[in-house]
């Protein structure tokens, strides 16, 4: 598998979508039905982390593939809506912020965040979840 979905902290928080060097969309995908059964083995909000670090490679038909990983989002109540992308590439930055343009009104309600180092993204997914947590 090329994409490795695992808890980040020991309180179970925050999940850590690894993606490897070469990955494809099933992966990606498989990945998220994963971090959707974690967040349903808790009974608190949880972001995630999207890393990835490891690789600048992003599939063919990217705009329709995240807007499926989009609408993944928010199948588990505990789900916070929440991701930190760690070394997003331009492209992917983009794409994140033309789906959240043009679909905000159909997607689960979504915070897109960007971090260069895994300690700011961990700071960020950090102080929304206590941002959320404090409503």
């Amino acid at each position: 598998m090329s994409v490795i979905t695992e808890w980040l902290d020991e309180n179970k928080t925050i999940i850590r979508l690894y993606y490897e060097k070469k990955w494809d969309w099933q992966d990606a995908i498989d990945a998220h039905v994963e971090a959707n059964r974690l967040m349903n083995s808790v009974a608190h909000f949880v972001a995630v982390i999207i890393d990835m670090s490891a690789t600048n490679y992003m599939p063919p038909q990217s705009i329709f593939k995240v807007r499926e990983l989009s609408y993944m989002r928010g199948q588990s109540p505990n789900d916070s809506g929440i991701t930190v992308f760690l070394d997003a590439d331009v492209l992917t930055k983009a794409v994140v912020n033309f789906i959240e343009t043009t679909d905000a009104q159909d997607l689960p309600e979504l915070t897109a965040l960007f971090a260069r180092s895994m300690d700011d993204a961990i700071a960020q997914a950090k102080k929304e979840l206590a941002e959320l947590n404090n409503r």
